[in-house]
Parts: structure tokens; C-alpha cells; sequence
């Protein structure tokens, strides 16, 4: 975790667990895409995509499914070489069915 800005507090980042799975999405512009997770958190994931031209915007909604994991929406918050984060959507996503089994993985990235 970087230091935080004098008078800024630190937030602790979410563990993250490496994870591979396959996954499939739509954006909310009703664009297709299929990509790979690199790794994945109860708030957030890594996707790398398979054609990056479909996520093009930061806060853009996405909803996908993650193999092994089930469905997941979110808010698109970065964007970098064809990857991009997601951040869950807490009232979309159940974040303690996401918890339980990213601890069954055992698998910290």
C-alpha cells in the first residue's frame, strides 16, 4: 500500500487472490466481451480482454460472469494495456458469497 497524502487516511486495500477463469460480459452500451481474470478481490477484479476495444470508458457499467464464480456487475475503474478494473457493485454483487469462496481459494496474488 502506497502512503497516504499528509492528512489523508490510509484505506486498506482488500486482499487479492489470483484467480484464471474465463470471463463473459456486456457493457451497459449492450457490447459483448469475453476476457480472462488476472486476479480478483471481494470489491474488485483485474480482467484482461480479449478485444480491447470494447471497454473504452472509466465508470462505464459492466455485467459479466466469471467462471467458477457466477455473475458480477460493476463499475468500470481503470483502463490500461487491453485490461481493465472493475469495481463491484455492492448492492448488485453478494459481497459475503464473494468473500466465502475467494477464502477457499487460499491463493493470495
Amino acid at each position: 500500500m502506497t502512503n497516504p497524502a499528509p492528512g489523508a487516511t490510509a484505506i486498506p486495500r482488500a486482499p487479492q487472490y489470483a484467480y484464471k477463469g474465463a470471463v463473459t460480459g456486456r457493457t451497459a452500451a449492450d457490447q459483448a466481451f469475453d476476457a480472462y481474470i488476472d486476479n480478483i478481490s471481494e470489491t474488485g477484479a483485474a480482467i484482461q480482454l480479449t478485444n480491447a476495444s470494447v471497454i473504452t470508458d472509466n465508470a462505464l457499467f459492466v455485467s459479466m460472469h466469471i467462471e467458477g464464480l457466477g455473475q458480477f456487475k460493476g463499475d468500470v475503474a481503470g483502463i490500461y494495456d487491453g485490461r481493465f478494473a472493475v469495481e463491484f457493485s455492492g448492492s448488485e454483487v453478494d459481497l459475503d458469497r464473494v468473500r466465502d469462496r475467494l477464502r477457499s481459494l487460499d491463493r493470495k496474488a
